[in-house]
């Protein structure tokens, strides 16, 4: 299954959560806490709308052991994870990085050559036949390619 979204289309990046939810439900265990897998997805991708709007891709992944990773890529500016709550307790910004940190058991940001990583141990389990489960959505980047080459294509 593919995503394809420019984070600056917040309806598209809103759609793909209910996707994202149905496909967790279907690869994980029962005891998994998918509303919390759901609302760190929702966190980091309205992150990426509001602060790095521009493609994003986003990677669930499972190890051996059926820990589940997100990865969520943009091109934004880098910026310093810091997980604390407002000063100002009636904000309507600022308490995503600090939820996150509290729902899952990992979670890390990397600035890379052009944006970022950040990385988070979902607080779910894969089921054995969904191990090593990789699900790639890809953003603008790909879909960038895709359009250049069929214009270059007509240009031909």
């Amino acid at each position: 299954m593919e995503w394809q979204f420019h984070a600056v289309d917040a309806s598209l990046a809103l759609s793909v959560r209910p996707a994202f939810s149905v496909f967790l439900r279907a690869s994980c265990t029962v005891e998994s806490d998918c509303d919390s897998a759901e609302v760190i997805f929702g966190e980091l991708v309205a992150n990426v709308v509001r602060h790095a709007p521009g493609p994003i891709d986003i990677t669930v992944q499972s190890d051996v052991r059926g820990t589940v990773e997100l990865d969520v890529r943009d091109t934004g500016t880098g910026f310093t994870f810091a997980p604390c709550l407002p000063e100002c307790a009636f904000s309507d910004h600022g308490r995503g990085l600090y939820i996150i940190s509290q729902l899952c058991t990992h979670v890390s940001s990397t600035p890379i050559a052009h944006g970022n990583v950040v990385r988070v141990i979902l607080p779910v389990t894969a089921t054995p036949s969904h191990l090593h489960l990789v699900q790639q959505i890809h953003g603008e980047i790909e879909s960038s390619r895709a359009h250049r080459t069929a214009a270059t294509s007509q240009t031909s």
